[in-house]
């Protein structure tokens, strides 16, 4: 992101500066870390507990949804 402006944005992706518009509301996901409170919090219950997406690893949301196949499968 090189710029915030009135209603756009202006990004730079590799030699060329694009504007990107219109936009009310732009979010910032950057520094993705894996967060595993909640799992950590529950340890210990009585109940089975599965990690997916981001809270296990940081990745695609494509990988995200196929971790919640995949547990949902297995359970």
């Amino acid at each position: 992101v090189m710029e915030f402006e009135k209603d756009k944005v202006r990004v730079k992706t590799g030699d060329e500066d694009i504007s990107l518009d219109p936009f009310d509301t732009v979010i910032s996901a950057a520094g993705m870390e894996p967060d595993s409170s909640l799992s950590d919090a529950l340890q210990g219950a009585s109940y089975e507990i599965h990690m997916v997406g981001d809270a296990k690893e940081p990745a695609t949301i494509e990988q995200a949804f196929g971790d919640g196949i995949m547990v949902g499968r297995n359970i």
